[in-house]
């Protein structure tokens, strides 16, 4: 390639980088929106506070002890929630990751 269709070839990488990150945030945006409502839809059927309802979706969800040992990152990915909400499901995952690690150990 040349220079200039070097250069042509970069504009249009990030041409595609800025459309992929916009529709990538907006898939977040709208996984937030949906997670939000499920939690809300838990708490309105019985879920006495906000951690309650998020053990009751992520119940609902199947994950594995296993899945929970990768942490709130990997629930995030199952959500197609943005990374920074990771913490919020820490606490359950380090529980639920606990049994996984016990029973890895005990066959071990």
């Amino acid at each position: 390639m040349t220079p200039d269709e070097k250069q042509r070839q970069w504009e249009i990488m990030e041409v595609d980088f800025d459309l992929e990150q916009a529709r990538e945030e907006a898939a977040h945006e709208a996984a937030k929106v949906e997670f939000s409502k499920r939690i809300a839809d838990a708490m309105a059927v019985g879920a006495k506070d906000e951690a309650t309802a998020i053990r009751w979706v992520l119940d609902s969800e199947g994950l594995s002890d296993y899945d929970y040992a990768y942490g709130g990152s990997y629930v995030c990915y199952h959500f197609n929630l943005p990374n920074d909400m990771a913490p919020m499901f820490e606490d359950i995952c380090q529980e639920r990751a606990g049994t996984y690690w016990e029973r890895m150990n005990d066959e071990l």
